[in-house]
C-alpha cells in the first residue's frame, strides 16, 4: 500500500464510518454505503490532503478506491 492509498483509505473510512480495510475495488455507493453528500465532502478533503484540483469530470468517473488512487497520483504528478 502506498502513502496515497493509505490517506485516502483512511479519509473514506472515517467519512463512511467503516473500518480502514476495506476492499480496495468496493463501490463506494453501492458496497461502502458513502452518500452523495459524503462524496462531494472527501473532494474537498482530498483536494486539500493533497494540494490537487481534481475535474468534476474525472472524479465522477471514479468508484472504488483503486480508481481513485490512480487518479490522485496521476493529478499530483503532472503538477
Amino acid at each position: 500500500m502506498n502513502d496515497t492509498e493509505k490517506k485516502i483509505r483512511d479519509i473514506v473510512a472515517a467519512m463512511g464510518n467503516i473500518g480502514p480495510d476495506f476492499d480496495s475495488k468496493a463501490h463506494f455507493f453501492r458496497d461502502l454505503g458513502v452518500e452523495s453528500v459524503k462524496a462531494i465532502e472527501l473532494l474537498f478533503e482530498l483536494e486539500d490532503v493533497f494540494g490537487i484540483g481534481l475535474p468534476d469530470e474525472d472524479y465522477n468517473d471514479v468508484r472504488n478506491l483503486d480508481e481513485l488512487v490512480v487518479l490522485v497520483d496521476k493529478l499530483q504528478a503532472e503538477a
